[in-house]
């Protein structure tokens, strides 16, 4: 058990298969795993087997077919997290550090936030001198609260100096679609 927990907490895209020898076991397997992709019982059929390790080689070969331009490497203590860029909702700076969120976790990393800027690109915007969002996470701008409402349901500020330029690309955009 400690094996899986160690590989989780270092290594999000590793496998663990485990091999019960009774039911006893399975409540408290299932939930210390991240993403089980079976169990198997005895007495195992081949059959079972074979998908189980489908499902391993499918996961794996859909992670490497992703490019890796679509990655961030961010370190957090002693551990390093490859995240999909299109998996972070925002990231909010406070004080030197940084959080980014998503919708599953939210890590905390030492950066700034110029710097994740720089390195996400175009498909985030900068609200704020603190918030940074996915853009196409984006539903909608309300001028009169100057706030961005996130699909999540998430609102963050939206400053005077970023207005105009939020306001323009959106207007460039519809202008695009309707084209």
């Amino acid at each position: 058990m400690e094996l899986e927990g160690q590989a989780n907490r270092t290594n999000r895209d590793s496998y663990a298969l485990y091999w019960l020898h009774s039911l006893e076991d399975l409540p408290g397997l299932t939930a210390r795993c991240l993403h089980p992709v079976g169990f198997v019982l005895p007495p195992p059929d081949k059959a079972h087997v074979e998908a189980i390790f489908q499902r391993v080689f499918d996961d794996y070969e859909a992670l490497s077919a992703t490019p890796e331009e679509g990655f961030v490497t961010l370190q957090t203590g002693g551990a390093i997290y490859r995240l999909a860029a299109d998996s972070i909702d925002y990231i909010e700076a406070l004080d030197k550090k940084l959080n980014i969120w998503t919708k599953r976790q939210c890590l905390t990393v030492y950066a700034k936030i110029g710097q994740m800027e720089e390195l996400l690109g175009s498909g985030f915007f900068r609200c704020h001198r603190s918030y940074l969002f996915n853009y196409s996470r984006l539903e909608s701008v309300d001028l009169s609260a100057m706030e961005v409402c996130l699909q999540s349901g998430v609102r963050l500020p939206l400053s005077r100096s970023y207005r105009d330029e939020l306001k323009n690309r959106m207007t460039q955009e519809g202008a695009a679609n309707d084209a």
